[in-house]
């Protein structure tokens, strides 16, 4: 499992260092294996064969998710989607559960033959390939509940969720219940970026908390069966979220300790806004400071490795909407300590 921190800020960062250029792109192989819209298959990789072929028609607009799974323990998994010409345009490592592989939402921006490659990381065996039509997928909205079953043939569920043009600066809470109140499905949280957030290593698995959605973007959300078991029905809630806003000049009070590495504050403003942001620890942390877009994609300001008892920012914000701000143990040690945060609006 990879740490929790380390998904939020490398996801990115790792798509890109291992993405090809269309100059870079390999003559295809032609391995003759085909796959369709919502169709799972079954492969084997082993040392004779590390990887595999398989190709698929896509139109321009198509939005979709690939889901390679290990079906044994040893096999940790590697997937790559190429483009017609076969240049490289999303790989993924550990991108879906444990170290099992995932892209998606992806939208496909012209008409051809596609090829996902599936391979490895390491190890050897067998393997699901899933190939999702995201427009096909139930979706998720306020007030409707949706209900869904996992067991040992049908480990996961996607649903798609959009952001809300009516509520384009919306925060939101997804809820589960189950069968099985103690071993309650993951879920996880994708956008065009990738990974963005779930409940694998959250001491409270009943909610993911907050979701920051754009009304231009698609999410989907995947339902996961528990490590631990966990068959049986489940139902998900969309509501609003009781997460808390900054306001300006509030002084909001926070505490890190050696289960709680980070935490997360909202904060809403307007394109050209100047916010200054002022954080002061009590001597026990030095905290680290991000602040970036709700979906992460655009990063703001981030102190890492220059790490003080306090510190105070200026930040001119690029557009309207919402923003994430986190607050993390700089000494990565699990310090135990607390902290002041305060944003000023600035004239």
């Amino acid at each position: 499992m990879v740490p929790y921190r380390r998904i939020i800020w490398v996801v990115l960062a790792v798509t890109a260092l291992f993405a090809l250029s269309p100059a870079e792109a390999a003559p295809l192989r032609q391995d003759g294996l085909r796959i369709v819209y919502n169709e799972t298959v079954q492969g084997t990789i082993t040392d004779s064969s590390s990887d595999q072929e398989w190709q698929f028609s896509g139109h321009t607009g198509d939005l979709l998710l690939i889901d390679l799974r290990a079906n044994v323990s040893g096999l940790d998994t590697y997937l790559t989607l190429l483009g017609p010409d076969g240049s490289s345009l999303r790989t993924d490592d550990d991108g879906g559960d444990s170290t099992n592989s995932r892209i998606g939402p992806y939208q496909l921006a012209s008409d051809g033959d596609y090829t996902i490659v599936a391979a490895r990381y390491s190890g050897t065996g067998e393997y699901s390939l899933e190939l999702k039509d995201l427009r096909t997928l139930p979706m998720i909205t306020d007030g409707k509940p949706l209900v869904g079953a996992l067991n040992a043939a049908h480990t996961n569920d996607y649903f798609l969720l959009s952001g809300d043009p009516d509520q384009p600066d919306a925060i939101w809470s997804l809820g589960i219940t189950g069968d099985n109140p103690y071993a309650l499905p993951y879920l996880s949280l994708y956008g065009p970026g990738g990974y963005i957030s779930g409940t694998e290593t959250a001491e409270d698995y009943e909610h993911l908390d907050p979701i920051v959605t754009f009304p231009e973007q698609a999410y989907v959300v995947v339902v996961s069966m528990n490590a631990g078991g966990g068959e049986g029905s489940y139902e998900l809630r969309l509501t609003p979220s009781e997460a808390d806003v900054l306001a300006d000049g509030v002084v909001q009070e926070g505490e890190l300790d050696e289960d709680t590495y980070s935490q997360q504050h909202y904060f809403r403003g307007q394109e050209g806004d100047r916010v200054r942001v002022t954080v002061e620890a009590d001597g026990e942390i030095s905290p680290g400071l991000y602040i970036s877009s709700a979906d992460r994609s655009v990063i703001l300001f981030s102190n890492d490795g220059e790490f003080t008892e306090r510190m105070t920012i200026l930040i001119e914000l690029p557009s309207s909407g919402v923003y994430l701000l986190e607050v993390i143990d700089g000494s990565y040690q699990g310090n135990r300590g607390s902290y002041t945060l305060r944003l000023d609006w600035q004239e």
